[in-house]
């Protein structure tokens, strides 16, 4: 189920189960408010996570960006996810969404959102192009909350891993150890209390492997090379699993090269996609 007028998010993903009825993929969105923790997936453009320093200096001017979220005191997930778009086509298996967008400068751009389902999978394609006269850094990602037991097990390979801080904000880069708390390159489960943070050289998939024996997939490709975790623990009921662009606050605090937001000039595109599937 798909909402245009919600940031263009997913408000639910089950896979069908014959007489079974539906076993609930990502977390179904509650009804009972407008506001983005509650979907089941957004995307987040034109950044990803938060801005720290209200705001960020470019070419020698400070661009302010202000919260836009009561109970987040900096500015988080870009403006997409807070827009309505306009619906391009829809057919019971393809869901075409733009939105135009120049809310907050120096961010003014196209973006278009494509959804696909299939019999046992679900693509989903975001490219967005820059229509400003100066060169801007954006971002991409995808936001979506896995339903997640405590009995599921995860695992997905990577390299580097980015603390952060008490304020949710990146401090260093850690190489992934051998069984350490944020090794995941075997099946297991999540560590029992809050866990935030994005891992480089990630190998582009994750696998929760649930303990109601279904199996969910994720993949991501195109500017989406680096995956952020956060999860509220094992008994916590979700687990968000992020496919991004670019680290926490890279506009002022990049943790380094390939980390940046890709600098756009007019008319260039960045695009990601990601697939979701399950057995």
């Amino acid at each position: 189920m798909i909402a245009p007028a919600l940031g263009g998010g997913l408000l639910r993903l089950d896979a069908l189960e014959g007489s079974h009825g539906c076993q609930p993929i990502l977390r179904p969105w509650s009804g009972k408010a407008i506001n983005h923790a509650e979907r089941a997936m957004f995307v987040m453009v034109p950044w990803c996570n938060r801005i720290s320093s209200g705001g960020f200096w470019l070419d020698g001017r400070h661009h302010d960006i202000k919260p836009n979220l009561d109970d987040q005191p900096m500015p988080i997930h870009g403006t997409g996810f807070m827009k309505v778009w306009d619906v391009v086509s829809a057919t019971m298996e393809r869901v075409t969404l733009r939105l135009a967008e120049a809310s907050v400068p120096p961010f003014r751009f196209e973006a278009m959102l494509e959804y696909h389902l299939g019999e046992n999978f679900l693509q989903i394609s975001l490219h967005l192009v820059h229509q400003g006269a100066a060169p801007v850094p954006y971002g991409l990602g995808f936001h979506p909350w896995f339903c997640w037991s405590a009995g599921d097990l995860l695992q997905f390979g990577a390299g580097h891993f980015v603390v952060e801080n008490q304020h949710r904000l990146p401090v260093e880069i850690r190489q992934v150890e051998t069984g350490d708390y944020n090794d995941f390159s075997l099946p297991r489960h999540l560590m029992a209390d809050l866990f935030n943070g994005t891992y480089l050289d990630w190998d582009g998939s994750c696998e929760i492997l649930r303990a109601d024996g279904h199996r969910v997939h994720m993949t991501a490709n195109g500017a989406a090379r680096f995956l952020h975790l956060f999860s509220r623990g094992n008994d916590g009921g979700f687990l968000c699993l992020e496919p991004v662009s670019h680290t926490v606050d890279a506009l002022n605090r990049p943790m380094r090269g390939e980390a940046l937001p890709q600098v756009l000039s007019n008319s260039e595109m960045i695009e990601t996609e990601m697939v979701i599937s399950w057995l």
